[in-house]
């Protein structure tokens, strides 16, 4: 899928075949008639050596519904990956993510 984007004052286009995929969610097997039918991935686009954007891309499996990409701030990709216990390490700030995660903050406790 192929979207154009404007970003710092430039078009790029985001490609989800050849932009890097930071996280693939589970995806029903052809055979699978229940679970899985749409989900979101995240990918990393980046042209040259400037920064790069972090995207979602909600994707569906059925006939009716539309797919699309998102973009996403920093701090939501961040978010995004460190729920599924991913870190990357070329998101700004991700030392002070880290080191709450260490501390224990976000990690679900039973009492």
């Amino acid at each position: 899928m192929k979207q154009e984007i404007a970003t710092h004052g430039k078009k790029q286009i985001l490609d989800t075949d050849r932009d890097v995929r930071v996280y693939t969610a589970h995806r029903s097997s052809k055979n699978d008639s229940v679970a899985w039918k749409r989900g979101k991935d995240i990918y990393y686009h980046q042209e040259g050596r400037e920064q790069g954007v972090y995207y979602l891309h909600l994707w569906t499996h059925s006939p009716n519904e539309v797919e699309s990409l998102m973009i996403l701030p920093d701090r939501q990709a961040e978010r995004f990956l460190g729920e599924r216990g991913l870190e990357c390490s070329n998101i700004p700030g991700i030392k002070a993510y880290t080191t709450l995660k260490n501390w224990g903050y976000g990690i679900l406790e039973e009492f």
